[in-house]
């Protein structure tokens, strides 16, 4: 598991660009998972305006820092298509690739103003 709280907050300015790096424990392999993140309204998945148009979530790309520790990022032009003071959640979420549960390892609050 994760060496930080499971939880975690993200702020970021409107057109700059987001990289938030989540450190595991060192037994804990990157490797051996599949990842998935986003950014969504609520974890209801209401509809909320993303470059203009209505969108549920927004995808992070992740980037593997070392065998511990990934990158959660979005570009300055991804932010900037969020609207003005936009609050919502994000969550990380692995899956072994060795079997099919989902776990959702870390999770927050995200604002972009």
């Amino acid at each position: 598991m994760q060496r930080v709280n499971s939880y975690s907050d993200i702020q970021v300015m409107q057109g700059a660009d987001l990289v938030h790096t989540i450190t595991f424990d060192s037994e804990f392999d990157v490797d051996d998972y599949t990842w998935s993140s986003k950014v969504a309204q609520d974890r209801k998945a209401t509809s909320f305006t993303y470059d203009g148009s209505p969108v549920t979530q927004v995808v992070l790309t992740i980037e593997k820092v070392s065998d511990q520790s990934l990158n959660v990022k979005l570009t300055g032009v991804q932010t900037a298509k969020f609207s003005d003071d936009f609050e919502g959640v994000w969550d990380l979420v692995s899956k072994s690739d060795s079997g099919s549960l989902k776990v959702r390892q870390i999770e927050g609050d995200v604002l972009i103003s």
